[in-house]
């Protein structure tokens, strides 16, 4: 196996990017191993079928890296639309630290129309803007990730998420990302932004982060078994999950803590809430009056948004008493149709401010709606 020991020297304080380059043409089409050490890097690229073994290795970016680029990047970042040219590239135990630099307008780590990317247990940190950015990628998976300190310390109005999921230029969506078993703590803004088609979102711990802890328009988003606590608005939000999209899947995760709602849903069609274990939502009742455990907003003046939202196996305890109720529903569009309560919510241990477990603002309970009997 190809290892760094002719390529890097782990005990240099210079900028060592010709050496991680040749490395990396070195290990292309391969498995190699990056021996332990600190590393002073900028701008790099990685190839096709290329493994790398990382641990005990740590990149840290050196003052010579531009605010407009990340460490590691894929090496053919554009081509058609759904086109995947830089594929099967896998990254074990690798530490990017983004330490000392100034304000910054790009990721750590970067992966652009490329297929099946695989990182296991990164750690991802001291980046003031995100942290790993994948565009118009396809079967992306981030496992067991470290990801903390990460984001613009002032407020804008897009901060960086920790993951960003999103198009490429050409508009080529992202397909099949996997976010598992990871941590996200300590951020300047989101844990998560994902767009696109068929993402999960599973087995996460995300503590003390700014902004919605998990926000984008997906369809097809299955976010499972998380545990999100400490969510505090940085610019516009400070919700548990908040969501546009279609056929979506919020299950089985605590939500505590949080400013605003612990589910904030926007023109979805086809979503099921089931198993959330929501405590102390709507920690910031001057800004959220209206918070509440479930918030069902149709802004789309069309009859398709929001529709077809069951909320069930669902329980809330807020001592506060700051919820508006545990499901509101409203906003400016169309009234909402479809929507189901069902009876096996724990919804009635709390006094909400609306007089109501399940509020419908006026005009907005359309159709087909069912609210169990009590709420």
């Amino acid at each position: 196996m190809i290892t760094s020991l002719d390529y890097l020297d782990p005990t240099s304080t210079e900028d060592q990017t010709e050496g991680f380059q040749a490395f990396l043409l070195a290990a292309a089409g391969k498995e190699a191993e990056v021996l332990p050490g600190i590393y002073f890097t900028t701008a790099n690229e990685i190839f096709s079928d290329t493994e790398l073994w990382m641990r005990g290795a740590t990149f840290k970016a050196h003052a010579n890296l531009a605010a407009n680029q990340a460490m590691l990047v894929n090496a053919v970042k554009s081509g058609s639309v759904n086109q995947y040219y830089d594929k099967n590239i896998i990254l074990h135990h690798a530490t990017f630290d983004g330490s000392n630099l100034p304000s910054r307008t790009n990721s750590l780590l970067g992966f652009l129309k490329c297929k099946g990317v695989r990182l296991f247990a990164p750690e991802i940190c001291n980046n003031s803007y995100q942290g790993i950015s994948i565009g118009g990628s396809y079967d992306t998976r981030v496992i067991d990730a470290d990801m903390h300190h990460l984001g613009r310390p002032e407020v804008t109005t897009e901060g960086g998420p920790a993951v960003w999921v999103g198009k490429t230029g050409d508009n080529s969506p992202s397909v099949l990302t996997k976010i598992k078993d990871s941590s996200f703590r300590d951020l300047e803004w989101s844990a998560a932004y994902i767009t696109g088609v068929n993402s999960r979102f599973i087995g996460n711990d995300i503590q003390r982060v700014k902004e919605s802890a998990v926000f984008g328009n997906v369809d097809g988003l299955h976010y499972l078994d998380n545990i999100t606590r400490y969510v505090d608005r940085k610019n516009i939000s400070a919700s548990g999950v908040e969501l546009g999209g279609n056929d979506i899947i919020v299950a089985d995760s605590t939500i505590e803590y949080v400013g605003n709602n612990a589910i904030d849903l926007s023109d979805t069609y086809q979503v099921d809430i089931s198993g959330i274990h929501a405590r102390e939502c709507g920690t910031e009742p001057s800004r959220y009056p209206q918070a509440s455990v479930v918030s069902i907003r149709t802004a789309a003046l069309t009859y398709v948004q929001a529709t077809a939202i069951t909320v069930s196996g669902c329980n809330s305890r807020n001592v506060s008493n700051n919820l508006y109720a545990f499901v509101t529903v409203g906003g400016p569009g169309v009234a909402a149709t479809n929507i189901r309560v069902s009876d096996d919510n724990n919804a009635l241990g709390n006094i909400y401010k609306s007089g109501k477990a399940v509020n419908f603002a006026a005009g907005k309970q359309g159709a087909n709606c069912y609210i169990a009997s009590g709420l």
